[in-house]
């Protein structure tokens, strides 16, 4: 698999964990009164090569929606494995945490440090508004899979603090 398409699995994954979050937002009766909560977490997508197979990795934190983890390889046997998770997967700067696929333990470990680069974000998606910062975070995670480690390159990396406002 190419990178290009590694990256089209990424965006897909951070796309469909952002956005069920966003539309899991949406008021179910119309008419319903504006409410505004926060929303923290992190967002983490990397690729990779091990074990002679490309790996695509997201680990996803939110304040209100939980937390989940995404290992999807190139072996066309199937979407990967995804696994939802109440602990936090980023611990003081850690990571180290593990999930099955195809039967074998994929493990995850590294750090994930918070930078001093922030952004002010907002975004809109159909009634809801989300209004906040995005601080990057500096990567330095691998991935082990049937007994051999490799570097993951992480592109997408941030905490984020947002304000989101859904209409009704």
């Amino acid at each position: 698999m190419h990178r290009t398409a590694l990256g089209t699995i990424t965006a897909a994954l951070t796309t469909s964990l952002v956005g069920s979050a966003l539309l899991t937002l949406s008021p179910t009766a119309a008419g319903a009164a504006t409410t505004t909560h926060p929303e923290r977490g992190l967002v983490v997508e990397c690729t990779g090569k091990v074990a002679g197979q490309h790996v695509a990795v997201s680990l996803y934190e939110n304040s209100r929606y939980g937390n989940e983890l995404q290992v999807v390889f190139d072996h066309g046997d199937g979407p990967g494995k995804g696994r939802s998770q109440e602990a936090k997967l980023v611990r003081a700067g850690h990571v180290d945490t593990t999930i099955r696929v195809a039967q074998q333990a994929v493990r995850i470990t590294g750090t994930a440090i918070r930078t001093q680069h922030v952004k002010r974000v907002r975004s809109t998606h159909e009634d809801t508004t989300a209004v906040g910062t995005h601080r990057r975070l500096s990567t330095d995670l691998e991935v082990t899979y049937r007994e051999r480690t490799a570097p993951l390159d992480c592109d997408t990396a941030f905490r984020y603090r947002l304000q989101v406002t859904h209409a009704g």
